[in-house]
């Protein structure tokens, strides 16, 4: 698993586009704290971006994820909770309260679009619902805001305009009262948001501030000490599960700083690593990232391509100014993936020849990008069932044995397929099997 678990600095700025950059390297044109949709709604701000500048790509990483069956999930502080009615609260009914209960029946859940903030209740004299209690600091007050998730401003990730239970992409967006039983039940995401309602993740100030250690805390001292108060328990939750333990990854991630200068290096931001699979004892990278280095290291981590010249989305392609792509420094060596696919494969049917003990395969790879590939471009076959032998190969790389798709001397038109067939020596007639994935050779 991957759980990101995202936040703001103790001050409040005019607009907070970076949970867009965070998702696709660019703010898309928008500079506000706009809902998706209704007046201003940035959806269709960013439409006219997009249509306004062609080489700028509007896909998104969810949105890559999920195209290719990752699994992902958004978790979010006081949304896809009943109401005192029984609904959803997020369909924000006149009339009702929120209450403390998760949305768990998947044909009550929405996808969270709008805005919501206040102080619940207290339930009327034989009222059966309780009131709402925020689970980690303790007050009746909400507030969640659309702006600090990235995945509802894509229509490939929010399902477009669609507050019912109707709307297809619901099942991706979870309250964050169901994180601990998803941890439980080893039922969480490959990829996981977890984002603190604006209490929690160091924006807003509690009415009466926060008493945090026995010290009482008003204005930025307050939003500190919540937000260090969520991730005291959140923290520990994730740690303790299997999906942790399976080398998982936490990011600590918030999205600006404040000052003048704020893109000078010399303002910098929160960004902690915690994992079996980081350096860690408190190791301190001296690199210069960006918001774009999260991303070119998502995309390197579960190895999905935008159809853009290099795959890799807007600003992600481009390097800090110091050199730097992404947050390998951050872990121990060869965690994190050196490049992201360029092509896609696919593999017809195995034809055995029982008579030769042999067998044929046609393999096929496609260009994701939007630029066209030269050759070669090399498949590898890692992995190959013990015993099979592959014939034709044009030579072996450290994956493995590996088959040239298409020549030095050719190339592979954007969207373009070419093909090779594939041939083994089979000792058996079990099956045959291996990870076929594109390799860059020295």
């Amino acid at each position: 698993m991957l759980a990101t678990l995202s936040g703001n600095n103790p001050s409040i700025h005019p607009s907070e586009p970076n949970y867009i950059w965070q998702e696709c390297g660019s703010n898309l044109g928008i500079s506000n704290d706009n809902d998706p949709y209704g007046p201003g709604g940035s959806v269709a701000a960013i439409a006219t971006y997009l249509a306004a500048n062609p080489t700028v790509s509007g896909q998104n990483l969810s949105g890559l994820l999920q195209a290719t069956g990752i699994p992902w999930r958004a978790y979010q502080e006081d949304t896809n909770l009943l109401d005192s009615a029984g609904g959803n609260f997020n369909e924000l009914n006149q009339g009702v309260t929120i209450t403390n209960t998760p949305v768990t029946d998947p044909s009550k859940l929405t996808v969270p679009l709008v805005s919501f903030s206040g102080t619940a209740s207290p339930p009327p004299p034989g009222a059966t619902y309780q009131e709402y209690t925020n689970a980690y600091n303790g007050s009746h007050q909400y507030n969640f805001a659309c702006k600090h998730d990235g995945t509802l401003f894509f229509v490939d990730t929010n399902g477009g305009d669609d507050r019912t239970t109707a709307n297809v992409e619901a099942k991706y967006y979870r309250p964050l009262q169901e994180l601990q039983y998803d941890l439980d039940h080893d039922s969480v995401g490959r990829y996981n948001i977890i984002t603190p309602d604006q209490y929690n993740d160091m924006h807003s100030t509690l009415s009466g501030g926060f008493v945090y250690h026995g010290v009482s805390y008003t204005g930025d001292l307050s939003n500190i000490a919540q937000g260090d108060n969520f991730l005291s328990i959140v923290v520990p939750q994730i740690m303790a599960s299997k999906a942790y333990k399976r080398n998982g990854v936490i990011v600590i991630w918030n999205d600006e700083t404040e000052g003048t200068n704020q893109n000078d290096f010399s303002h910098t931001m929160v960004e902690i690593i915690i994992s079996p699979l980081a350096k860690g004892n408190a190791y301190a990278s001296s690199k210069d990232y960006t918001h774009s280095s999260d991303l070119n290291t998502l995309q390197k981590i579960f190895q999905v391509t935008g159809n853009t010249p290099t795959g890799f989305l807007n600003d992600a392609t481009n390097p800090s100014p110091d050199g730097t792509f992404d947050l390998s420094d951050m872990f121990k060596p060869g965690v994190i993936p050196k490049s992201i696919p360029n092509v896609s494969i696919t593999v017809s049917p195995v034809m055995y020849n029982y008579q030769s003990h042999s067998a044929t395969q046609t393999i096929s790879v496609t260009n994701l990008l939007s630029a066209t590939i030269p050759g070669p471009v090399n498949v590898a076959f890692e992995d190959l069932t013990p015993g099979v032998k592959l014939v034709n190969t044009s030579g072996t790389s450290d994956e493995g044995p590996y088959v040239t798709v298409v020549p030095s001397n050719s190339s592979l038109a954007p969207g373009a397929s070419a093909s090779v067939t594939l041939q083994f020596k089979v000792p058996d007639f079990k099956g045959i099997a291996y990870d076929a994935h594109e390799v860059h050779l020295p």
